[in-house]
């Protein structure tokens, strides 16, 4: 019910952060084109953290688009908020982090002149302070498993701090070849 929820709720931000970069037909469009995927609401529909994330995420790029457009009241509000909304996003599902590059780049776009450096820049920090706190949050949880759960290292729990967080989820990265 509530992942469900979370997932069809998610077009709204969605919807509203795309009209902001290309205007209201090409959004409904894409958004229509989205719901037709089958693993959208097939994930939608158990009790996956994604839709939930997916509803996080598109609610941090519509705040954070709409706090870059000129003339915008409350802009370092929307700015904060849409760190607040990322940080969520990743704590319910951590490869929502992946996305946090389309804060930079897109900002630009909506900036408009003279304020597209400013817009990337101010995208990069918020998707930086996300990630940061995420693995600030995970260092902390992993910090209070129980002995029989291993930590970056190879040792059994413990202290993990920022760094040894970070480097683990790079490491499996590395693996993988996501980077």
């Amino acid at each position: 019910g509530l992942n469900l929820g979370a997932t069809a709720a998610s077009f709204v931000p969605l919807i509203l952060w795309m009209s902001e970069l290309w205007g209201c037909g090409v959004a409904v469009a894409a958004a229509a084109l989205m719901a037709a995927t089958p693993v959208l609401f097939e994930l939608g529909g158990y009790g996956h953290p994604e839709g939930p994330a997916f509803l996080f995420l598109n609610l941090a790029l519509y705040l954070f688009l709409r706090g870059r457009r000129p003339g915008t009241r409350h802009a370092g509000l929307l700015t904060v908020s849409a760190a607040v909304a990322a940080f969520t996003a990743a704590v319910l599902r951590a490869d929502v982090i992946f996305a946090f590059p389309l804060l930079p780049f897109l900002a630009p776009l909506v900036a408009g002149p003279g304020r597209r450096r400013r817009g990337a820049a101010l995208g990069a920090a918020v998707a930086l302070v996300a990630m940061l706190g995420f693995f600030a949050a995970q260092a902390h949880i992993v910090a209070m498993m129980p002995p029989r759960i291993p930590v970056p290292g190879g040792e059994a729990s413990g202290p993990a701090g920022l760094t040894s967080i970070v480097v683990s989820y790079w490491g499996v990265a590395k693996e993988v070849r996501t980077f």
